[in-house]
């Protein structure tokens, strides 16, 4: 997942458009969010800060590189037991029961639940394959990215020694 889509994960979570969030995150105006979003480019990591520290319910880990669980595991708002999460949401005690493994709860406009059994069929199989040309594309972005670092330090070591020699 890219950093502009988590960011628009949070705007709608946090139900902000681009200029409530802009000012939410301390920036002046919205331009940037908006050329974030728009361009789908990746935030700076300034940007990145700002939003971290504006919701820390959220996993830096995950806002940076998207990477683990979105939540923290700091949140103080959510409590498991067993196979139950609990949260106060207005004064009440919401309790929901996580699925069974292998199926996903749906919940109907009426508010009833219906339970579908979820088999691995081709369409995960095609996803798992999807992800994992995915991962192999950015480990060679990795490695890529590493080698021009590499280079860049051979160069400030070479410009160094100049500098040392005059």
């Amino acid at each position: 997942m890219k950093g502009w889509e988590r960011v628009q994960i949070i705007m709608k979570n946090e139900g902000f458009n681009k200029n409530s969030f802009s000012g939410a995150i301390g920036l002046n105006n919205n331009v940037t969010i908006t050329r974030i979003l728009n361009e789908k480019r990746e935030p700076s990591p300034a940007t990145f800060k700002k939003i971290a520290d504006r919701f820390p319910k959220y996993s830096r880990t995950w806002i940076l590189t998207g990477k683990g669980a979105m939540l923290s595991s700091q949140s103080n708002n959510v409590t498991i037991n067993g196979n139950e999460n609990q949260n106060n949401i207005g004064g009440q005690n919401i309790k929901i029961s996580l699925p069974e493994s292998g199926t996903q709860k749906i919940i109907k406009p009426d508010g009833s639940v219906e339970i579908q059994s979820s088999s691995l069929g081709n369409n995960n199989s095609n996803e798992i394959n999807r992800l994992k040309e995915e991962l192999h594309l950015k480990e060679i972005e990795l490695a890529k990215c590493e080698a021009i670092i590499k280079s860049k330090d051979d160069m400030i070591c070479m410009l160094k020694e100049i500098l040392d020699r005059h």
